[in-house]
């Protein structure tokens, strides 16, 4: 059951937008409760593009049974990242990461030997941005009490160049 992840690219999961972004956060606790239903709960879903800001709250995002942990751009529009977890999974290290450009969050859950990572790297960053937010990850893994933790680092990389079936770089690919 913890290996399955969903993975959303929001644009937009504020509840107070003036469009029809806000009904995005209800669309999705409705597909929660489906699931919920027939016993097939994600036991962690992965938001990016989530465009939030701090004077959004927590409970503005609330779904039930599942703890929320963010890391929301701070210095332009969109970007940021949002982790739902089941709450039922203690959190022992949670950490996150803006630099205005990338954004990404680290939470450790001891009781499933389990670190999840989600990475928001938008189309224009730089190598150095993204690369900062990759040792981020990596200095959250060093911290891990052991090496038995399963890893899994989701997000939207923003990789164009790169053709996933050969593992090729293509022209322009750096």
């Amino acid at each position: 059951l913890l290996s399955s992840l969903l993975l959303l690219n929001a644009r937009s999961l504020n509840p107070s937008a003036q469009s029809v972004d806000r009904w995005k956060l209800n669309d999705l606790i409705g597909r929660v409760e489906e699931k919920r239903q027939t016993g097939q709960l994600f036991p962690f879903i992965a938001i990016t593009e989530s465009w939030l800001k701090s004077y959004i709250s927590d409970a503005q995002l609330q779904i039930p049974g599942y703890s929320i942990t963010r890391s929301d751009r701070s210095k332009r529009n969109g970007g940021g990242v949002l982790l739902y977890s089941m709450s039922s999974l203690p959190i022992s290290v949670s950490e996150c990461f803006d630099d205005g450009t990338c954004q990404g969050l680290c939470n450790v859950f001891p009781s499933a030997k389990l670190l999840v990572a989600v990475v928001y790297r938008p189309p224009d960053a730089s190598y150095s941005s993204f690369s900062n937010v990759l040792e981020h990850i990596r200095h959250t893994i060093d911290t891990l009490p052991d090496t038995d933790y399963d890893i899994f680092i989701t997000g939207d990389f923003n990789l164009p160049q790169i053709d996933w079936e050969s593992l090729q770089i293509g022209s322009g690919g750096t």
